[in-house]
């Protein structure tokens, strides 16, 4: 592609019951480019992006099924940049990398009525390392971490064909 630009996917998903799978990967990617070749900084810089999600489901019988979802991605991006007021071109290496686990359990207590239970975890991070072009010196280094966590339940009854009771009550951690 453009700029050495790549974005290969696959996707594949199957049932064998009482399982059902699905997972998808990707690569994105670019070998970056500059609008303004006058400036040590490209407009773009050079990265590469790796996804994976997946889906597992499995009938536990014939009113419970557990369900567990996840995905991660990792980014990578390289450049040559300037610093205002210094004299010499640093390396700019960053990487980003976010995930997520989701389990859930969905049980029919009878037709019309249904209990479920969901946990969700994610993660969230940055690094970024400046370091001198010619001798590798560290300049700067930029961490960033986050975290959430989420528990809830839910039971959901209904009153009518028409109306539909919800209840649920969770909790949530995050950190940074």
């Amino acid at each position: 592609g453009t700029h050495g630009t790549t974005n290969l996917s696959a996707r594949v998903a199957g049932t064998q019951e009482p399982v059902r799978v699905s997972a998808f990967v990707s690569r994105y990617g670019s070998g970056g480019y500059d609008l303004s070749p006058t400036t040590a900084t490209p407009t773009v810089p050079s990265f590469s992006d790796y996804i994976g999600r997946s889906t597992v489901a499995y009938e536990l019988g014939a009113s419970t099924e557990l369900e567990v979802r996840a995905r991660a991605s990792h980014e990578a991006q390289r450049s040559t940049v300037e610093v205002t007021g210094e004299e010499q071109l640093f390396n700019n290496e960053a990487t980003r990398t976010d995930w997520s686990l989701a389990p859930r359990i969905t049980h029919r207590l009878r037709p019309g009525v249904q209990v479920e239970a969901r946990l969700f975890g994610s993660g969230y991070r940055t690094q970024t390392d400046l370091t001198g072009a010619s001798g590798g010196a560290l300049f700067s280094r930029d961490d960033y971490d986050q975290r959430q966590h989420r528990a809830e339940a839910q039971v959901q009854a209904a009153l009518t064909d028409a109306h539909l009771l919800t209840a649920g009550a969770g909790y949530i951690t995050e950190s940074v």
